[in-house]
């Protein structure tokens, strides 16, 4: 028995192939395709045409990654900067951002924190908080909760199309990042000092 593996790319070129043969002759199987494909665009796993949009594109990237690792290094108080360690990652599914947080536990805790951009999120750079009480952050406008593995997971973004950040001086943009950041590390670590719900 030969074992043989097909790419998710690969898969997504065949239902794009049949739909524009319009092989797919059932309005409900067509729709449904079409969502298949979508969802994989979403998640970086199809192959587009690339335009001349990438140069641009590159350089954007570049930038806002630069200014949030600013905004992690620079951006955290006087109190934790030298205890706190960061590390920039690209993930294989298209995420790329910097994890931080404190070198060891704090009484006992892990505390672990990440900001950057993924692949479905489009133009929205998200903070994440592991190891949070499950929780802690419901009440909050605009926190939403997940989890990765046996880890609570609480991530909130901030919608850069929505901010005219795109418009703003590269100062401003700069501020507003640090912002996010400082805003949501201070949040999150105030809601960490609190005594344990049901305690």
């Amino acid at each position: 028995m030969v074992d043989s593996y097909v790419l998710w790319y690969q898969v997504a070129e065949c239902i794009r192939e049949e739909l524009s043969n319009d092989h797919v002759k059932n309005p409900i199987s067509k729709h449904l395709a079409e969502q298949f494909l979508e969802f994989l665009k979403r998640r970086g796993m199809t192959m587009e045409k690339v335009s001349t949009h990438l140069i641009e594109g590159v350089r954007s990237l570049s930038s806002l990654m630069n200014m949030l690792e600013e905004a992690v290094l620079l951006g955290l108080s006087d109190r934790t900067k030298g205890h706190w360690k960061s590390e920039k990652i690209r993930w294989e599914d298209g995420s790329i951002g910097l994890y931080f947080g404190p070198l060891g536990t704090i009484g006992g805790d892990w505390r672990y924190y990440w900001c950057g951009l993924l692949p479905e999120s489009g133009g929205v750079v998200v903070f994440q908080a592991y190891y949070v009480e499950s929780r802690a952050l419901g009440d909050i406008d605009g926190w939403r909760r997940k989890t990765e593995g046996k880890c609570d997971v609480w991530y909130h973004g901030l919608d850069l199309s929505s901010e005219n950040f795109f418009n703003l001086p590269v100062e401003d943009q700069k501020e507003r990042i640090k912002r996010f950041v400082e805003d949501n590390l201070l949040l999150v670590e105030t809601k960490r000092a609190l005594p344990k719900l049901g305690a």
